[in-house]
């Protein structure tokens, strides 16, 4: 088992100013602590955050989903309003879901460098939906990061690998300008990685874009004054 199967969401507040979210949970494994995220500016009169469709329950979907349910979620209700929103079109649920959970037990890709890229495509594209809910699953991965722009400029203090620093670049580079990618970021990329490697981590990079748009289009996370303030 990975250690970010074993997250637990406890609370979730403002912070006493009522300027940032503050998501608190737990982790049990070989490392017992206590994760803390802050999100960002938090404004207290946004509506509460409320897909544009509706959810269906759990029970009503099929025993295929049902049972892909806890193991995407980790017991937590984070992403539980995307899969029951992405549930709506069931066939595509059940083959998003039951490959990622393939990946995820195949781990072709260090579970890292996974949330690495998944990090720093999901703050490029502003999906804060998608940055909250992974910041605990990379801080199992032994990496803590408070503001995911310093890893893509750089300027980090958190421990990073030569490995760590060509998977966000990457990242940022497909999230970027998949179109205009140098053949010498590529050469890095073979040295350090398998072919079927740089596949998978340009699968998950784009795959992670997709989950971006589609939350924020369908307004899942996110209070409607901080998702469509324009």
């Amino acid at each position: 088992m990975a250690f970010h199967d074993s997250i637990e969401w406890k609370t979730f507040h403002a912070d006493a100013d009522g300027t940032a979210p503050v998501f608190q949970g737990a982790a049990r494994g070989p490392f017992d602590f206590r994760v803390v995220c802050r999100a960002g500016p938090c404004n207290p009169s946004s509506e509460p955050a409320m897909p544009r469709v509706s959810q269906p329950a759990i029970e009503s979907l099929s025993p295929t989903l049902q049972a892909l349910f806890p193991q995407y979620t980790l017991g937590s209700d984070h992403f539980a309003e995307q899969f029951r929103v992405l549930a709506q079109v069931e066939p595509a649920a059940e083959h998003l879901f039951e490959m990622l959970m393939t990946l995820k037990a195949r781990q072709g890709i260090s579970p890292r460098h996974i949330e690495l890229a998944i990090i720093v495509t999901s703050h490029l594209n502003r999906c804060h939906y998608c940055v909250e809910g992974h910041t605990p699953r990379l801080q199992v991965q032994g990496l803590d990061i408070d503001d995911p722009q310093a890893l893509i400029d750089g300027t980090t203090t958190a421990p990073l690998t030569d490995t760590d620093r060509l998977v966000v670049e990457y990242a940022a580079a497909v999230t970027q300008s998949a179109q205009r990618l140098p053949e010498s970021l590529f050469d890095r990329l073979r040295a350090q990685f398998t072919e079927s490697q740089i596949v998978e981590l340009t699968l998950r990079i784009t795959l992670c874009g997709f989950f971006n748009r589609f939350n924020q289009a369908l307004q899942i996370g996110e209070s409607s004054t901080t998702a469509h303030a324009l």
